[in-house]
């Protein structure tokens, strides 16, 4: 479902059983999310470009529309990501002969990252509940 957004050329999605949300980390289609980016774009880097909040924000919209369009239930649904402005490669040993990602040496790759991400994730759901009375 989400491999229908075309601006996402690599995916992996991560799951804590013990947490109620999905993260994502995105090798983006940086043709295509460019020209979707539009001005946020010009001059920068795939790096700058990864690095961006508002890039974020734009590849999680798209998401989740995504998302929306295949009815998911919001626990299926990816809540924060990460972009990642490399390509995974065989060489690298992120995937398989055959294309496939390498999950657990994706896990181990992006720990820190997934797990900063996570925290960020809980921070900014508190912060938008409402105080108890």
């Amino acid at each position: 479902m989400y491999g229908r957004v075309t601006e996402i050329a690599q995916m992996w999605i991560w799951g804590d059983p013990l947490e109620n949300f999905l993260i994502a980390v995105i090798v983006p289609n940086f043709e295509v999310f460019r020209a979707t980016l539009g001005a946020l774009a010009e001059g920068k880097t795939d790096e700058e470009i990864c690095a961006s909040r508002e890039a974020r924000d734009v590849m999680l919209g798209k998401m989740n529309e995504a998302a929306a369009a295949s009815k998911l239930l919001s626990y299926q649904q990816v809540k924060a990501l990460i972009l990642e402005p490399h390509p995974w490669t065989i060489e690298d040993n992120l995937l398989t002969p055959t294309l496939k990602t390498r999950r657990t040496q994706l896990r181990k790759k992006y720990a820190e990252a997934v797990q900063a991400l996570c925290a960020e994730y809980k921070a900014e759901v508190a912060a938008k509940k409402p105080a108890p009375k």
